[in-house]
């Protein structure tokens, strides 16, 4: 009599979980990625939305807002609005909405990515930094993005003859 086998061996059953076990890992890494990717996007794109603004404010007043009264070494956050200036709408003093629609926030908004290596948050700064030029005449705009490895990163810019700025890990814009 012939004795036909049904069923899998335990070895076999744990091959294949195996197999799917690194698939799901490697499908769920990049859906991550492709999240983190989609932030960064939106991150740059405000900073873009944010730079057009301010252009608008200077055209209307002469000059970019200034930052002096902000708490964090006069830098403005999107994380701590209220402690630049009381203003509901704006964590950018003086940015209204002849401005900009609304101001935007980073998609996490946590922190201060200034000093914070786990800040995800919009910094803003026009103080005095530069000694050849006036605050409200330059503007620094800053983020932290979730890809370390964006080629965007950590470049220094210009924002006078003698004078940039830069940090490493960050993503910035400075006026035109």
């Amino acid at each position: 009599m012939k004795h036909t086998k049904k069923g899998f061996t335990l070895i076999e059953l744990i091959v294949v979980i195996s197999i799917l076990g690194i698939l799901a890992s490697l499908g769920f890494s990049s859906y991550v990625a492709s999240f983190q990717k989609s932030r960064d996007t939106k991150r740059k794109a405000d900073l873009n939305q944010l730079q057009i603004a301010l252009e608008i404010y200077k055209q209307d007043f002469g000059s970019y807002p200034i930052t002096t009264a902000c708490a964090n070494s006069n830098w403005a956050s999107s994380s701590d609005k209220n402690k630049c200036n009381n203003d509901p709408f704006s964590w950018i003093p003086g940015l209204t909405t002849d401005d900009i629609k609304t101001v935007p926030l980073d998609p996490k908004n946590v922190g201060f990515p200034i000093t914070d290596p786990n800040g995800y948050a919009y910094s803003y700064f026009s103080g005095n930094y530069c000694i050849d030029v006036s605050a409200g005449q330059y503007y620094i705009l800053t983020t932290r993005l979730e890809n370390a490895k964006d080629p965007d990163i950590g470049k220094t810019k210009q924002i006078s003859d003698s004078c940039s700025w830069g940090q490493a890990g960050l993503y910035t814009v400075v006026n035109p």
